[in-house]
């Protein structure tokens, strides 16, 4: 483990776990856990913030990939807390910054003690995401995330079927920022380490997904109703805050639009002219529609 002493006199500041001795209600002491993180202060300067988290930012990352965006999610994230980074943020940048081929080479090689000082004592000539490096040396041998507890919840069969989701969505989140993707053709080398954690979510991806896809048939149950469409794309079902426009009854879709008219305009204007041509209302139409799952949507006549 790394001697943060460096780093700290840089105005890093990194806050531990509290240890508590005594019983609740009565006197209490807390000593810090030297081995477990919970608050980094990254300590950037303004114009740190604003190279890394800026679209025009010369160090902003958020366009290069899947795994690139999401780090820049975290980054941002970490400005709109003040530059705190607990442990989870920190851990998380550290674990995408690895997976990551090209520019975070140095977060996963082993740093000496003398490197770690030597490059603390150049920290203002470092660029932000070379502090954000540093940051993570000094912390990553004691940052316990709370996002990678285990839910153990035993003798609990009622709650198999969110289990199975909470796999099938981890392991497509997973996916979704790989550089690889879900439809890669694997080779058979399979990239070393990236290619054999792609098909470890693979695996992991496969029972629930098989599980996901007999439930769906064996609860193919159509719906008929009504949808609101956009009239020049009639076979594009409208969306508004409550989700697509789909009604069971006609006159619960009409109803709808005839409130989109009358937002359209005030009570004088409605008593002094019509309703201008170019309304909402007159933008879709109402479509009869049949939706299940083996034949998605399938239009009435």
């Amino acid at each position: 483990m790394l001697d943060p002493k460096k780093l700290e006199e840089n105005g890093v500041v990194i806050t531990y776990k509290e240890i508590w001795d005594g019983k609740p209600g009565f006197d209490r002491n807390s000593t810090p856990d030297s081995t477990r993180v919970h608050v980094v202060f990254l300590n950037l300067t303004a114009g740190d913030w604003c190279r890394i988290a800026m679209h025009e930012g010369e160090e902003y990352i958020g366009g290069c990939c899947g795994t690139a965006s999401a780090m820049q999610d975290g980054i941002n994230g970490i400005f709109r807390d003040g530059g705190y980074a607990d442990a989870d943020a920190i851990y998380t940048l550290g674990e995408y910054a690895k997976s990551h081929k090209d520019g975070f080479e140095g977060w996963w090689k082993d740093v000496s003690q003398e490197q770690f000082d030597t490059r603390c004592n150049g920290w203002e000539k470092l660029t932000a995401w070379g502090k954000i490096e540093l940051c993570w040396h000094a912390v990553k041998d004691k940052v316990k995330p709370h996002s990678i507890e285990p839910a153990v919840q035993d003798n609990r069969p009622d709650l198999d079927d969110r289990r199975e989701i909470d796999a099938l969505y981890g392991s497509m989140h997973y996916l979704r920022y790989s550089n690889s993707g879900l439809f890669r053709p694997t080779d058979g080398d399979q990239n070393g380490q990236h290619g054999a954690n792609d098909l470890l979510m693979f695996a992991k991806l496969y029972p629930p997904a098989k599980k996901l896809v007999a439930k769906l048939e064996a609860n193919d149950v159509p719906w008929s109703g009504f949808a609101i469409v956009e009239r020049a794309r009639p076979d594009v079902i409208c969306h508004n805050g409550y989700g697509a426009c789909l009604y069971t009854a006609e006159a619960d879709a009409v109803k709808v639009m005839d409130l989109w008219d009358r937002d359209e305009r005030s009570e004088k204007s409605a008593r002094e002219k019509p309703l201008p041509e170019d309304r909402t209302s007159q933008k879709v139409l109402l479509r009869p529609v049949t939706i299940s799952v083996k034949d998605g949507v399938a239009w009435g006549s």
